[in-house]
């Protein structure tokens, strides 16, 4: 143990690394209760000793008098030497204690020295310690009273601004934005692991190729996992931490079903979970401590780890873990496993029949990254797979290549066209709304559909929906007629499935048409089976649309003052539940009913706002 009073030597103070930036931000936050403690709780390579050295450093600046104590392991003698420490405060004299790695001492004899110490004779003295693992359970008087400031990882993790200046200082060049955004990303900010991954990076190219491949098997990040925060631990934890790594959110349920008939250490999965947690190995991800993850890294360090020494295993238990995960509805977490057990057939049919749910979750992404990661004979073998992959490259922006793959998927051979399936609604449903250039999806949208006369896909509803995805397209693209052949055949299976939101939809863009044509007798048609459809299902979002073109029907008979009145009506339901495409239709039809009520700046700011919307979405 080494232990000084100290006022401005700082022999045994901990060392700053070569390329040191003060971190203002953490010293605002870094404030220890009157009276009180400050704990600074992470694992190791988070900055906790130098984060302590800059408050000694501004304690010593002012002229206070400084206690620095840095344990080791075996300091059972600690508590006895601070009760027996001769050196006494003086009225008006403020002090500063710092007890760095408490974790040294163990859980529960940290926790009783820091409860002591703020309570007993060092009270009115100001106390900081840093610890490797949570005082938990020990210090919920202090936290009561308000005597406690804990700071853990999410806090003493670089900041994006931090990571710059340091990276900067250590490597004698600006690190380029994305890579050094991916980094902090991926690293979460763990400054040692950050400062480790891009310190072989004589260059923003090489930076940039350095984040790209960044993992938990980067050798100087795999060296420093290895050594400090797995060194020292025995193989019963080591097996725990190995299972745990497995899915990317684990509890105490899927901990049991994986960890059966494996020596993990003592204790219900429950008891485990919350024992890694306490030791920083884990994070809690809701308050009542149910589900658990692991940091990126030292969860790849692990996989890798386990791959290399009982690889057989690790993909039964990949598999073990995708098939309860999928009996629970976890559908992205059962894909990915299936995915990463190397088990393409299982990952394919997971994909396949779950297209609706994963979409739903916006997990556009991540689909794509597992059909890469699949064999190409699998997906190019199964129809649906190659379509979904098809709408997700257009949906990203790869344009040739979903293009291509339309091409080949419609071409002559032993797989003749798609055999859509029901996932496809969603695929077609996100495609519809976020694509970016109307050619090209309308060229989409016709090689799937065939000439309007041909039988095309055997899915009438699946059909329908891509006819209304092509018809706004051809819409955007002033391709009147063609537009309204494709909603008019698109409307019938629709209605006829019950799919009223889509047959809303189609219903309004005819709606457009007959309003483009002067057409007042077809627009009440059409409006009446709007209304229609609206009253059969009052749990129907209808975005404003049936308001929005009531209002385009009044001002095409010159009824302008109705016309801004339904407009009113509309204006909530289209702001909170309209699409892309009514906010467009509703705010273009603002600016020309606003103008034609003499109401000029209203006019002109609700263009603003279109333009505004227009600049967000991309050109349309």
């Amino acid at each position: 143990m080494r232990t000084e009073s100290l006022v401005s030597p700082r022999s045994s103070l901990p060392s700053r690394p070569g390329a040191y930036v003060e971190r203002r931000r953490l010293l605002k936050v870094a404030v220890c209760p009157a009276g009180g403690l400050l704990l600074l709780c992470a694992p190791a390579g988070y900055g906790k000793s130098l984060a302590a050295l800059a408050l000694a450093e501004e304690a010593l600046a002012r002229g206070e008098r400084l206690l620095w104590i840095g344990l080791e392991e075996g300091d059972a003698e600690l508590p006895g030497r601070l009760a027996a420490d001769p050196a006494r405060r003086h009225p008006g004299e403020p002090s500063l204690l710092v007890l760095d790695g408490v974790h040294a001492l163990g859980a529960g004899g940290a926790a009783a020295l820091l409860e002591k110490l703020a309570r007993g004779r060092h009270a009115a003295a100001r106390l900081v310690a840093t610890t490797r693992e949570r005082l938990r359970p020990g210090l919920e008087g202090l936290r009561a009273a308000g005597l406690l400031r804990e700071l853990g990882p999410e806090i003493l993790a670089f900041d994006e601004e931090e990571a710059r200046a340091v990276l900067a200082a250590s490597l004698g060049f600006q690190p380029p934005r994305q890579a050094l955004s991916s980094l902090v990303r991926t690293t979460r900010g763990w400054p040692a692991c950050l400062r480790l991954a891009a310190a072989a990076a004589r260059s923003p190219r090489e930076l940039e190729a350095l984040v790209r491949g960044l993992d938990g098997e980067v050798a100087a990040v795999a060296d420093y996992l290895a050594d400090r925060v797995l060194g020292g631990l025995d193989p019963a934890w080591r097996a725990f931490l190995r299972v745990a790594a497995l899915p990317e959110a684990i509890d105490a349920e899927l901990l049991e079903a994986l960890g059966a008939g494996r020596a993990l250490p003592a204790g219900s999965a429950a008891e485990l979970l919350a024992e890694a947690e306490r030791r920083n190995l884990l994070e809690a991800l809701d308050p009542r401590r149910r589900r658990y993850a692991m940091h990126s890294l030292l969860r790849e360090r692990l996989l890798a780890e386990a791959g290399r020494e009982e690889p057989a295993a690790l993909a039964e238990l990949r598999l073990l873990a995708s098939r309860r995960l999928e009996e629970r509805g976890e559908v992205e977490a059962a894909v990915a496993l299936a995915v990463e057990a190397g088990d393409s057939e299982r990952a394919g049919a997971l994909i396949r029949a779950s297209l609706s749910l994963l979409y739903g979750r916006n997990a556009t992404l991540a689909v794509a990254s597992w059909l890469r990661r699949l064999p190409r004979r699998r997906v190019e073998a199964d129809p649906e797979l190659g379509l979904l992959e098809a709408w997700t490259l257009a949906i990203l922006g790869d344009f040739d290549r979903a293009l291509g793959l339309l091409d080949s998927l419609a071409g002559p051979g032993p797989r003749g066209r798609p055999a859509f399936g029901p996932g496809v609604l969603e695929a077609v449903r996100v495609y519809a709304e976020r694509f970016r250039t109307p050619r090209v999806a309308a060229g989409l949208g016709l090689r799937l559909l065939g000439p309007p006369a041909s039988g095309g896909t055997s899915n009438e509803w699946i059909r329908g929906l891509l006819g209304v995805s092509t018809g706004d397209a051809l819409l955007s693209l002033g391709e009147l007629e063609d537009a309204e052949t494709r909603l008019r055949a698109a409307l019938p299976p629709l209605l006829a499935r019950g799919q009223r939101s889509s047959s809303l939809s189609c219903l309004h863009r005819l709606c457009r048409l007959a309003l483009h044509r002067g057409d007042p007798a077809e627009v009440r048609s059409l409006l009446a089976r709007m209304g229609d459809l609206a009253a059969e299902d009052p749990a129907l979002l209808s975005g404003g649309v049936v308001e929005t073109d009531r209002a385009a029907l009044a001002l095409l008979e010159g009824r302008v003052a109705e016309a801004r009145s339904l407009l009113a009506e509309a204006e909530e339901a289209v702001e909170y539940e309209g699409s892309y495409s009514y906010r467009f239709d509703y705010l273009a039809l603002r600016v020309r009913v606003l103008a034609a009520a003499g109401e000029g700046a209203a006019a002109r700011e609700s263009l603003e706002a279109l333009e505004a919307l227009v600049g967000r979405a991309g050109s349309k």
